[in-house]
């Protein structure tokens, strides 16, 4: 999958809620399937990384519709974009491992990104897509840089190494 970065002004233009947050519970990572089963037809193929060492993968699901995802609650702190923005959000991050199977969707934003009692500061949208049907009331980020790890002096740095000034929402 490849992701086509957005420029700042895009991101905050795509997102409902711009806003500090706290990790208060990370859910378990668990399948999108209806009975959060391993979906079918999936291959594990053997890959040698570039020190040798032998890693394994899953083939890209027949549909593209099944996936590994981690539900977060996250306390909101600070809001600096968002209209009656409840206490606490739930994040649906793409990734995880469920048994022998680990899935990576964007670096630096899946569920295992996220410390607990961490701040971060979050672009997200409402979900309305696929994942809303495994279960409404959550947000998804505006990919592929809006999860951004606390710093010192009021600047976010995401994973792409991008800097959010707080008192401006925009990068320098």
């Amino acid at each position: 999958m490849s992701l086509i970065a957005m420029s700042n002004r895009q991101m905050k233009a795509n997102a409902d809620i711009i806003a500090v947050v706290t990790v208060k519970e990370k859910m378990p990572a668990r399948w999108s399937t209806p009975d959060a089963a391993l979906p079918k037809g999936i291959q594990i193929y053997e890959s040698v990384n570039e020190n040798g060492e032998t890693e394994e993968f899953m083939s890209m699901m027949t549909n593209n519709s099944e996936f590994i995802y981690a539900d977060l609650v996250l306390e909101v702190n600070e809001v600096y974009k968002g209209e009656n923005v409840p206490k606490y959000i739930l994040l649906r991050a793409g990734g995880g491992t469920v048994g022998d199977f680990t899935w990576r969707h964007v670096e630096g934003c899946g569920p295992e990104d996220y410390e607990l009692g961490e701040k971060y500061l979050v672009y997200v949208e409402e979900d309305s897509g696929y994942a809303n049907e495994l279960g409404p009331n959550h947000y998804g980020l505006v990919y592929p840089f809006a999860k951004y790890d606390s710093k010192e002096n009021g600047k976010y740095i995401n994973w792409a190494g991008e800097t959010a000034n707080l008192f401006f929402l925009d990068f320098f």
